[in-house]
C-alpha cells in the first residue's frame, strides 16, 4: 500500500470555482488550509503574511528555503497534510523557487518532491470557456471577484465600475483559458502524472460527491460532524449568460466575415 499523501496542489485557472473549493477542504480539517501561497503578484504580500525576512528574491536560496518552509507550515493549518491552490500562470514561479534549491535534479516531478514530499494533484477545470471568460471579464470591471453567502461583496480589489458587454476583451480570455488549460494538460503529460479530474459543474452543482471524491483520492478520511459549507456564492446570472450568448452570435458572425 502507498504510503499517505504529504502534499497536494489544485492545479486550476482563474474563475473555476477554486475559492469555493478551497474553502471547503480547509473546513474538512483533515485537507489543510489551501491558498495561493505562490501567486507572482501576490508574493510581496505572502512574505510578509508568512513573516519571511528574507529580502523577496527567487533567485536566493535562503528567501525560496524560508518561504516555501512558512508556506508549508501555514496550509498544514493543525494538520499534517499541506495543500495549495496554483494558477497555471503561477507555476513558472513555483518551479523557479523549488529548482532554486533543488538545481541537480531533473525533471519538476522529482523537484516538487524534494520540497514537497508525496504529491497529488486535483485538476480543477471549467469545461464551458466562454462561460468562464465572461465571469472573469465582468469581475474585472465591476471589482467584484466573490459574493459572501448572504450577497456581500467581498474581495472588491478595484475601483467599481458598471458592467459593459465587450466581445473582445471577452474573446481574448476565452483563447487565455483555452491555452493555459491546454498548457496544464500537457505539463501533467510531461512529469508523467494523472490527476484527479474535478469539474466546475459538479463542483457547483454537488459540492458534498466532490469533496468526497477529492478527500479519498488523498487518502484522508471525510469529517464525521458538520459538513463543510460553501463560503462563497455563485455570482453567475442571467447577465452572464446574456453576454455568452452575444458572444458566441458575434463569434459566428465574425467568423463567416473573416472567411467570406
Amino acid at each position: 500500500m502507498d504510503r499517505p499523501y504529504d502534499s497536494y496542489i489544485i492545479c486550476t485557472n482563474p474563475r473555476s470555482g477554486s475559492t469555493l473549493l478551497c474553502g471547503l477542504l480547509a473546513q474538512t480539517g483533515v485537507a489543510g488550509k489551501p491558498d495561493s501561497f505562490f501567486r507572482g503578484p501576490s508574493r510581496r504580500w505572502w512574505a510578509d503574511h508568512l513573516q519571511v525576512r528574507e529580502a523577496v528574491d527567487l533567485n536566493d536560496p535562503a528567501f525560496c528555503a524560508a518561504f516555501l518552509s512558512a508556506a508549508q507550515t501555514e496550509g498544514k493549518g493543525a494538520g499534517t497534510l499541506f495543500g495549495f491552490r496554483l494558477m497555471h500562470e503561477s507555476l513558472s514561479d513555483l518551479m523557479a523557487m523549488v529548482s532554486c534549491l533543488h538545481p541537480n535534479l531533473n525533471g519538476d516531478n522529482a523537484r516538487i518532491s524534494a520540497i514537497f514530499g508525496r504529491t497529488a494533484f486535483v485538476h480543477l477545470t471549467r469545461e464551458d470557456k466562454v462561460a468562464q471568460a465572461v465571469s472573469y471579464v465582468r469581475a474585472e470591471q465591476t471589482g467584484t471577484w466573490h459574493l459572501a453567502p448572504d450577497g456581500r461583496a467581498i474581495e472588491n480589489k478595484e475601483a467599481p465600475l458598471p458592467p459593459r458587454y465587450d466581445f473582445d476583451r471577452i474573446h481574448a480570455q476565452v483563447l487565455e483559458f483555452e491555452r493555459h488549460e491546454a498548457a496544464w494538460l500537457a505539463w501533467f503529460d510531461q512529469i508523467g502524472v494523472s490527476p484527479l479530474t474535478v469539474r466546475y459543474c459538479d463542483l457547483a452543482s454537488d459540492h458534498d460527491n466532490v469533496m468526497g471524491r477529492i478527500l479519498g483520492h488523498l487518502g484522508v478520511p471525510a469529517p464525521t460532524g458538520n459538513k463543510p459549507v460553501p463560503e462563497v456564492r455563485k455570482l453567475a446570472g442571467g447577465l452572464n449568460e446574456e453576454w455568452a450568448a452575444l458572444y458566441r452570435g458575434d463569434r459566428i458572425v465574425r467568423t463567416t466575415h473573416s472567411l467570406s
